[in-house]
């Protein structure tokens, strides 16, 4: 995945995972979510926009959605 961090805000910088969550979800909240079913993989691809220049993309397949899903709930 590539995203484009915040800027430094009084001196506090945006945490990666902060980031991350941030832009997937923008790309949902903006339907900017697609998928790709080739054979028993299933690629889905965020992208989050601002000022209609792309500021992240991240592309990963259904297990990983169900490994960060499992993270997440045991934080």
């Amino acid at each position: 995945y590539v995203c484009k961090r915040k800027k430094t805000i009084n001196g506090v910088q945006e945490t990666d995972l902060d980031c991350f969550l941030r832009h997937i979800r923008n790309a949902i909240a903006h339907g900017r979510v697609y998928y790709l079913h080739k054979g028993n993989r299933v690629h889905i691809l965020f992208e989050d926009m601002n000022n209609k220049k792309i500021s992240a993309r991240i592309l990963c397949i259904k297990a990983d959605l169900a490994h960060w899903k499992k993270v997440l709930m045991s934080y």
